[in-house]
């Protein structure tokens, strides 16, 4: 997906998404307002305790691990995902904010597609416990669910010159060593 795909959001959430983008816009052209947003895909690293599963999957399902619970995939958990580990979303945060823009618009991910029951199965083996079950979809998660989701990070590359670094497999090992700690 990339910055000129068009928006059409499905819940309260994405809705106060675009409209704040829509804002900054605004604001830019009207009173000369410098922004970057930056749509950020599935970031994941060290955290508190989440209680809620249809963000931040990696910390949910790490979450779920840690309190001996199975994680729980709806259907076959195909769908892809992308994300990136927070270092180096803080690192692009830097970068960003040396280079002030009016509006400028930048999708953020790792470019690459991780299916869901990947990433459950990646986090019981770094783990070295964990149980995964499948279930039917609910209703109310079918009606927000947005299918397949990978970035185009080139514009962010080109612009900036920022791309992650952390491997998926690396991301989450530093992730369960520092909670662990």
């Amino acid at each position: 997906v990339n910055e000129s795909h068009p928006l059409d959001p499905i819940c309260i959430y994405g809705l106060h998404k675009s409209y704040i983008s829509q804002y900054l816009h605004f604001l830019g052209k009207k009173e000369g307002l410098k922004s970057t947003i930056l749509r950020t895909a599935n970031l994941y690293g060290p955290h508190l305790r989440t209680n809620n599963g249809q963000y931040n999957i990696v910390n949910f399902f790490t979450d779920q691990i840690k309190a001996r619970q199975l994680i729980t995939i709806f259907g076959r958990g195909s769908q892809l995902r992308d994300y990136v580990y927070v270092d180096d979303f803080t690192e692009l945060l830097w970068r960003a904010a040396q280079k002030p823009g009016r509006g400028r618009i930048y999708n953020i991910g790792s470019g690459r597609g991780t299916s869901l029951i990947s990433i459950a199965r990646l986090i019981c083996k770094a783990n070295g416990l964990g149980s995964i079950k499948h279930e039917k979809w609910p209703s109310s998660f079918l009606q927000v669910e947005t299918g397949d989701y990978v970035t185009d990070i080139r514009k962010i590359y080109t612009e900036i010159g920022w791309r992650p670094t952390t491997k998926l497999e690396k991301g989450i090992a530093k992730m369960l060593a520092y909670n662990k700690s």
